[in-house]
């Protein structure tokens, strides 16, 4: 099944118009008064649909009289028109945005912060939305099949109350004890991070010793805070961070599979027309755990990505000892 996106200039000139609308109300001082509603932005399509926009932003006493819809932002005197309304216009969702998150809400993807009550209000509204312009809302994942999926994914729903432990941990910089693995371990939670690829939940926290570690939800048993911390704060943490560069060419389904491994990671990707190239640079924390990673991450790509930084000595060596284990 293809997936068709139709959107009309009027829409479009709508929103346009509504964000400028938005950013005039942004500016100090807000201005006095505009001379045409147009002046608001200069990406309109098509003036002749935008004609509609314009009468609903600005009606005219027989729209008034005749209780016709309108926006009522501006009111007109002596060519010029004035702000009716200090407050910024918030856009309804378009039907694509409203089927998306349909199928996230769907799919469990906000189970870690809606419980049922709230989840059946938002399919109660969206029902609503699609009702009014007489269609059913579409699950788009339905659609979509996801090859190489995670075996071993976390169930956002079974996490949800460790989570917001330690969440708040780590929101208020407060202190935890956690049941990792059978044993129970206090910690300053710094962040927790979501692995796309793995589709799992890890929380990067300190221990007494000031190491800085990662222990996956999957393997926190249990979860509290602390009123009384066993060991000092570890205070204003700036983890070094490396960078990672490498180039491959765009065949061979490089790109998602590049793409799927380093979707956790801070990045910048280039790519290069005339040589039909792509260029990584991907920020890392300079610790072993994360470099153990990117290391595994690099040898599973094969001799297909060309590094350009100083982990290409590290993948080297590493596959030199492993040649060496077959003489």
């Amino acid at each position: 099944m293809k997936l068709s996106v139709d959107r009309q200039q009027r829409n479009y000139n709508f929103l346009e118009l509504v964000k400028g609308y938005n950013s005039a109300l942004s500016k100090d001082p807000i201005p006095l008064y505009i001379n045409s509603v147009f002046d608001l932005n200069c990406n309109l399509i098509g003036m002749e649909s935008a004609d509609k926009i314009y009468e609903a932003l600005t009606p005219s006493n027989k729209d008034i009289d005749n209780n016709k819809s309108s926006l009522d932002l501006f009111y007109e005197s002596n060519g010029k028109y004035y702000f009716k309304g200090k407050q910024k216009i918030l856009p309804v969702a378009t039907k694509e945005e409203a089927a998306t998150l349909y199928s996230m809400i769907k799919k469990g993807d906000f189970d870690l912060y809606l419980d049922d009550s709230e989840k059946n209000i938002l399919f109660n509204n969206i029902d609503s939305y699609f009702n009014n312009i007489n269609e059913r809302p579409l699950d788009l994942f339905s659609y979509i099949e996801e090859k190489g999926e995670s075996h071993i994914a976390d169930n956002l729903l079974e996490q949800k109350d460790k989570f917001k432990v330690l969440n708040d941990a780590v929101k208020f910089n407060l202190f935890a004890n956690i049941k990792y693995k059978g044993e129970y371990i206090d910690v300053q939670p710094v962040k927790i991070e979501y692995s796309q690829f793995y589709k799992k939940l890890i929380l990067n926290a300190f221990i007494s010793d000031g190491t800085y570690k990662k222990y996956y939800f999957e393997s926190i048993n249990e979860a509290k805070l602390l009123k009384n911390p066993t060991f000092e704060a570890y205070k204003n943490f700036v983890p070094k961070i490396n960078k990672l560069v490498f180039s491959f060419e765009n065949n061979y389904n490089l790109p998602e599979r590049v793409a799927a491994r380093f979707s956790d990671y801070q990045k910048e990707i280039h790519y290069n027309k005339s040589t039909n190239s792509i260029l990584y640079i991907v920020d890392y924390e300079d610790t072993p755990q994360e470099k153990e990673n990117i290391l595994s991450i690099l040898c599973s790509l094969g001799k297909r990505i060309n590094i350009q930084s100083e982990e290409k000595s590290i993948v080297k060596a590493e596959a030199s000892k492993a040649l060496a284990q077959y003489k």
